[in-house]
């Protein structure tokens, strides 16, 4: 099965809407925007997915023949996104770094 999280990101401010200054890396001739970066499965059919140019998690539901999204998150704290990275989860807590603020201190 597989499954697309199809985000506009924008590489610049643009009102309050989310963007992502990284944008895309390079990999020779091939480019590509940093899109799903982590998967924890949470029980056998739950899952967190972590969107880092989009600044969210998802909450995600796998069935037999689909994939629902039951919650989404955007990562804005004190009025800056949050772009995720990898995920741990302990004891019903989920902890990221932020891929910006780890390049850029």
């Amino acid at each position: 099965m597989e499954f697309f999280f199809k985000e506009n990101v924008s590489n610049k401010k643009i009102d309050d809407g989310v963007y992502f200054l990284q944008h895309y890396f390079s990999f020779g001739n091939k480019k590509r925007i940093a899109t799903v970066t982590d998967v924890k499965f949470i029980n056998e059919n739950k899952l967190i997915v972590a969107h880092r140019a989009a600044a969210k998690l998802y909450l995600v539901e796998i069935s037999k023949n689909s994939i629902n999204i039951l919650e989404t998150l955007i990562l804005k704290i004190n009025g800056e996104y949050f772009h995720p990275d990898l995920i741990a989860i302990k004891e019903n807590n989920i902890y990221t770094p932020d891929f910006y603020r780890n390049l850029h201190p």
